[in-house]
């Protein structure tokens, strides 16, 4: 199977959080004991960019944040599900690798004991967090490649953001259970922040999920000639938007409209849906995609 190469300019990017944490550390004189931190984060990210990459996937940008880091893997959502699974679970696999590695061969390398026992930890740690099923973390990811096949973009997205976002409440009160107590814990105030607004994106997600995927079908096509076929039957003044929420991942759809006597006017396939898409945008009545486009 022929696959387009995945390599091509990668963009680095700094979340603005993140460098928050970096001054409050530096200030502190704890950077240095935050710099192996991102050096798990950074091998983390670059884990999800060499296996899609391998898959012949796009990676169009890395954005580093005090959660973790994400690849912006354009296409990824139209590929299978071992794919979207592999990229996924390619960085906290390879956490939990290099920590197990470490354990076992570490001492080798003639580092400190007690930085050995600390980069292990962020291992891990990062490994495990972001295999939690909540966006915006890597099990997040899963979970709505799993769902967006079943229930559809939309549906998918939400039930990720209201689990990121119980999360991120759920780490918010162990904060102030902590703070209540005497000890106050910014990593864990900073964190649940982050992963609350990470998880609140995720609602505008699915428009976005939609047309990229509408927009990078005929690439995706190429590299995977076989593909499960749904019917969708729409009412003729129904807005494009409506149908766009009611597609789901991983399916070529194909439209069939029909007026209130349930008679058939026609029939669409994305392709025409792309089109008018991007010549009516979301609110054209689908009935009106049926007919040719307005000479020039």
């Amino acid at each position: 199977m022929t696959r387009t190469p995945g390599a091509g300019a990668l963009r680095w990017g700094v979340h603005p959080l993140l460098l928050v944490v970096l001054a409050a550390a530096a200030a502190g004189g704890q950077l240095e004991d935050l710099l192996p931190a991102l050096l798990a984060v950074t091998l983390h990210e670059l884990a999800h960019v060499v296996v899609a990459r391998g898959f012949g996937l796009p990676v169009s940008r890395v954005e580093l944040g005090p959660a973790g880091a994400h690849a912006e893997v354009p296409g990824l959502a139209g590929e299978a599900g071992p794919v979207q699974g592999l990229v996924a679970l390619a960085g906290p696999l390879e956490n939990l690798l290099l920590a197990a590695a470490l354990e076992t061969g570490g001492r080798a390398l003639g580092w400190a004991p007690a930085r050995l026992e600390t980069f292990i930890h962020l291992n891990l740690a990062l490994g495990l967090v972001n295999l939690l099923p909540v966006a915006p973390l890597d099990g997040g990811t899963l979970l709505r490649a799993y769902w967006g096949g079943r229930i559809g973009y939309r549906a998918a997205a939400r039930r990720t953001r209201r689990a990121g976002q119980a999360l991120a409440l759920g780490l918010a009160g162990l904060g102030l259970l902590a703070a209540a107590l005497g000890r106050i814990l910014p990593q864990v105030w900073v964190f649940a922040a982050f992963l609350y607004w990470a998880a609140g994106v995720q609602e505008a997600g699915p428009a976005y999920w939609v047309a990229r995927d509408l927009a990078l079908r005929p690439l995706a096509f190429r590299r995977r000639p076989v593909w499960p076929l749904e019917d969708l039957a729409v009412a003729a003044d129904a807005p494009l938007r409506a149908v766009l929420a009611a597609m789901r991942q991983g399916r070529v759809h194909r439209v069939t409209v029909l007026d209130e006597n349930l008679q058939v006017l026609g029939s669409l396939m994305e392709a025409a849906l792309w089109e008018g898409l991007t010549r009516y945008g979301p609110e054209v009545p689908v009935a009106r995609l049926l007919a040719p486009p307005p000479l020039r």
